[in-house]
């Protein structure tokens, strides 16, 4: 059974990584797919992958004027919008010392205001299409002390807020239409192994032992076609972690939250 037959969705941070697994599973399962990305050489290289069901929208999720032209050209290419996954996302290291404020405005640039405008304009499409699923792509940094990335986590915290007053916003007037936010813990995807590489003194051998006990961009988005389908439809308002348990070891030998058990290195 396709699950996602005759759905359409938008995925930001499309082009590898977690958003590229969703856009991958998300074709799997029927759905015509607008992988949205700041790479165009990657995303069009993925939406070659993936065939006709997929097209490549270039899209930086800060700029409220490329959102209001995005949503109309995905509809234009699929004739409705049902999903907008709102997954893109960056993680420079800082703590309370070393980042600054030109840092911290936009960590909220990304993950608070791209969340807010991806759901903003395509609220209405949602609402003509008489379907409507809105994901946001969190942390469990939102909800651990990630000292070593502190803007991060904090404006992944903000999507929380916006995830549980949008479902609520729909409730109160009988919309059909979802809002959920997944918070993925310990996924290697490209980010997160360049991350490890720059900032962290750490083994070849180290970084493999990590990759095999933490989860992959499939984990995210076995959930998040759920959240999609209509197999989700009761379920809104979750901020729902997905680590494996990560978040709830206390064992520091398998200490993952930050990476492999491995000491920060400044500058």
């Amino acid at each position: 059974m396709q699950r996602l037959e005759g759905r359409s969705a938008l995925i930001t941070g499309g082009a590898s990584g977690i958003g590229a697994g969703i856009a991958r599973l998300f074709v799997g399962e029927g759905a015509s797919v607008a992988i949205c990305d700041l790479n165009d050489t990657l995303g069009s290289a993925l939406a070659r992958e993936l065939g006709p069901k997929a097209v490549f929208v270039h899209l930086d999720v800060s700029s409220e004027q490329e959102w209001m032209s995005v949503i109309p050209q995905v509809v234009r290419a699929f004739g409705q919008l049902n999903i907008v996954m709102n997954n893109a996302g960056i993680a420079p290291v800082g703590d309370i010392e070393t980042t600054s404020f030109d840092e911290w405005k936009r960590q909220f640039a990304v993950h608070a205001h791209g969340a807010f405008l991806g759901a903003k304009y395509g609220f209405p499409e949602m609402l003509k299409a008489g379907y409507g699923r809105i994901i946001n792509t969190s942390s469990s940094g939102a909800v651990v002390g990630y000292s070593n990335v502190l803007a991060y986590a904090a404006a992944k915290s903000a999507q929380h807020g916006l995830t549980r007053s949008i479902a609520a916003h729909c409730r109160e007037n009988g919309y059909p239409i979802t809002c959920n936010a997944i918070l993925p813990g310990g996924i290697l995807t490209p980010m997160v192994r360049d991350s490890i590489k720059q900032h962290m003194q750490i083994s070849p051998e180290d970084l493999d032992a990590y990759a095999k006990r933490i989860g992959t961009p499939q984990d995210i988005a076995h959930l998040a076609v759920f959240l999609a389908s209509e197999e989700g439809r009761y379920m809104s308002g979750q901020c729902i972690l997905c680590d494996g348990g990560m978040t709830y070891s206390v064992n520091p030998r398998y200490d993952d939250r930050i990476g492999p058990s491995a000491k920060i290195v400044r500058g």
